[in-house]
């Protein structure tokens, strides 16, 4: 039940399976929500209320509702900008749209959303392409925090990613090792900032990325 309640579980299809149902009566308190788990509006707010009905205690719904091409709920919220249009948006803008998502997500039985992405990528990269927020920490840190608070305020956990920033990964760290070589200035000068950025307007959380940073690993 401890190790349960620590971990994130992912299930194989679009509805509760016996074997999801057993890990989430045992103590599993999260659930993480992927692509092929996402259907329809009433598929889904029938999918996340039979998992609180079968959780032995408060169940935590996430998934990965970013700024850009990776979208779980795509078709079942409001879209929301690309990254390119979110960086000609104001703070306020970014906030208001991120409210909207989080009473909208709320509605689908979807508690944590894993964004917003606040690596600051300054050249090309496998992983982030479309999906980042530009080479400026501050600019990149006003707007992640602005998206953290629209979610937050309307009771939904977001999740900034991936400390300590993956900006400068050349490979994609999903399907192979992939080193970052910067030191540790480098990293507390460029890719630090936006998360203390967001930790200030509230983070309740961050996901860790996991390449191999030479400098502190």
């Amino acid at each position: 039940a401890l190790a349960y309640s620590v971990l994130l579980i992912g299930l194989p299809g679009t509805s509760l399976d016996e074997a999801t149902a057993a890990r989430l009566d045992a103590g599993a308190a999260g659930l993480v929500l992927l692509g092929h788990n996402v259907e329809s509006t009433f598929q889904l707010r029938s999918l996340t209320g039979e998992a609180a009905c079968a959780a032995a205690r408060p169940l935590l719904v996430a998934v990965d509702q970013e700024l850009g091409p990776v979208a779980r709920l795509r078709g079942l919220v409001t879209p929301l900008p690309d990254t390119a249009a979110a960086m000609a948006m104001s703070p306020l803008e970014i906030e208001l749209t991120a409210q909207l998502l989080g009473r909208e997500m709320l509605a689908l039985g979807v508690h944590v959303d894993l964004a917003p992405v606040i690596d600051v990528v300054a050249g090309p990269n496998p992983v982030l392409a479309g999906r980042h927020l530009g080479a400026d920490p501050d600019v990149v840190g006003e707007l992640g925090a602005a998206f953290l608070r629209g979610l937050q305020q309307e009771g939904v956990v977001a999740v900034p990613k991936h400390f300590p920033g993956h900006g400068g990964s050349t490979t994609d760290p999903h399907s192979q090792v992939t080193r970052i070589d910067a030191s540790f200035q480098q990293l507390v000068e460029t890719d630090f900032p936006p998360f203390e950025a967001a930790i200030a307007a509230g983070a309740r959380a961050v996901m860790v990325g996991h390449p191999i940073y030479e400098a502190i690993d």
